[in-house]
């Protein structure tokens, strides 16, 4: 399937009429007559800036102009009857090129061509941002954590200082938010990082012998121990302990974690003997658990005894702009497993698509999403919204609940606004022009809106 390239033509309408690219089914096409209004278009929305003009110099003065904003796109100068070579010389340094459309070949079958060279461009383009991205993944990858908004950095910088002592750290967040991630960059970030990390879902093992599993037994405390086990308590000797889903433990096994917490012994069931154990403890729940407490379902003097240095971890709705890099990330993470296969990347309208998702299942939903993406996709390099979910492709995100206090009408409204626009571009294909015609708007109102909406 041929991608559609999202191309900003400046130059005479009656040029690009004569192209033939207004109705080509590969190009999205935005037409300015000259440079003088690209400041109310975000440029870093198209694949390419094609300029049309067989002036030289007015091509000249236009590059001149593009060059001073930041985060152009590829340009491709489209001229006739011009010296390729004097004009490629204005071009900043490896930002585009020249096409030379003389040719009779070239002017019968002009827009193949060019979308052939455009293709080129834009393929170059990403390689060297995927290459630019996977050299700064140092700042954006922080033991395994990734992102840049301001709640994860907030968190992060939480576990940072948790990693420097020995309180016991309860995290809690939402199912799928990565609490575990953050366990072990705890661990990784303290003195404790050359031992053991040991990590149980205490959810995912019945009572009756999560006790057995944390504290040991000794042979012989009941039918089929036929030999002494030591507990993770001593497995995780000298490292960190990762109890997940804490709040899940029956009330018994609440009290002996307490004493275990609390006393550093433990005893083996079917024991006589304490033992001493050395573990730094790190707890995770789904559920608050201070509320809990208060509500008589979880013991307060365990609650408090976790609660030492408690961090909330937030849900991926509302963490910003890390989905995308998240999405990227994942991408990169299924796609390596077939060395054969040539790297994926997001279409413009996926990467708003899954922006605009408010993500239940937070990270590990993301994580599921672009793996059955990039199967779906095969071999295609470019991840559209064809091969994304039909959750995600047509439900929007709520506009009620805890998120809307304390918005004013304006900002509701703009919120609403922003999720037509970005499904109406999605199901459009990332076309623009059709979009706007779609909406009832004319393009530079389009992208008037997107720019003062923050999007794409």
């Amino acid at each position: 399937m041929q991608p559609i390239l999202s191309i900003l033509w400046i130059g005479p309408e009656a040029g690009l009429g004569r192209a033939g690219l207004s109705e080509a089914e590969a190009f999205d096409v935005t037409w300015l007559a000259t440079a003088d209004s690209i400041s109310e278009i975000p440029c870093a929305g198209f694949d390419a800036c094609v300029i049309g003009f067989d002036d030289f110099e007015r091509s000249s003065r236009t590059i001149a102009a593009l060059a001073r904003r930041r985060g152009m796109p590829p340009f491709m100068v489209v001229c006739r009857g011009v010296d390729a070579d004097a004009m490629r010389a204005r071009l900043p340094l490896d930002s585009g090129d020249v096409f030379v459309r003389d040719s009779p070949r070239i002017v019968a079958n002009f827009a193949a061509h060019l979308y052939e060279q455009l293709d080129r461009l834009v393929d170059a383009r990403r390689r060297a941002a995927r290459r630019s991205s996977s050299g700064s993944d140092s700042t954006s990858l922080r033991h395994g954590i990734i992102g840049s908004s301001e709640a994860l950095r907030a968190a992060f910088d939480l576990a940072e200082c948790a990693a420097s002592g020995m309180a016991t750290v309860l995290l809690h967040g939402e199912t799928g938010t990565g609490k575990e991630v953050f366990a072990r960059a705890i661990h990784q970030l303290s003195d404790r990082s050359s031992d053991r990390f040991v990590a149980v879902n205490c959810a995912a093992i019945p009572d009756t012998l999560l006790e057995s599993e944390l504290f040991g037994h000794v042979r012989g405390a009941f039918t089929g121990a036929n030999t002494s086990k030591a507990g993770l308590f001593e497995v995780a000797r000298g490292g960190t302990l990762f109890l997940d889903e804490v709040g899940e433990t029956s009330p018994s096994l609440q009290a002996k974690l307490l004493r275990a917490i609390q006393e550093r012994e433990i005893r083996p069931v079917g024991g006589s003997q304490d033992r001493k154990v050395d573990v730094r403890i790190v707890a995770a729940s789904n559920r608050d658990l201070r509320v809990e407490a208060a509500r008589g379902n979880f013991r307060e003097d365990l609650f408090y005894r976790l609660a030492v240095f408690p961090i909330t971890i937030p849900a991926l709705r509302k963490r910003g702009g890390d989905v995308v890099p998240l999405a990227r990330h994942f991408l990169r993470k299924f796609g390596s497993a077939d060395p054969t296969r040539p790297p994926s990347e997001l279409s413009m309208a996926a990467a708003e698509l899954l922006t605009t998702y408010p993500w239940p299942g937070n990270v590990r939903e993301l994580e599921n999403e672009m793996q059955r993406a990039l199967t779906l996709a095969g071999d295609e390099g470019l991840i559209t919204p064809a091969f994304l979910s039909e959750a995600v492709r047509s439900v929007a995100a709520p506009i009620d609940g805890d998120e809307q206090v304390g918005k004013s009408l304006r900002e509701i409204v703009e919120q609403v606004e922003a999720q037509v626009i970005r499904r109406t571009i999605a199901n459009n294909g990332g076309r623009k022009a059709r979009s706007a015609r779609e909406l009832g708007i004319t393009r530079e109102g389009l992208y008037k809106k997107m720019k003062r909406l923050g999007i794409g």
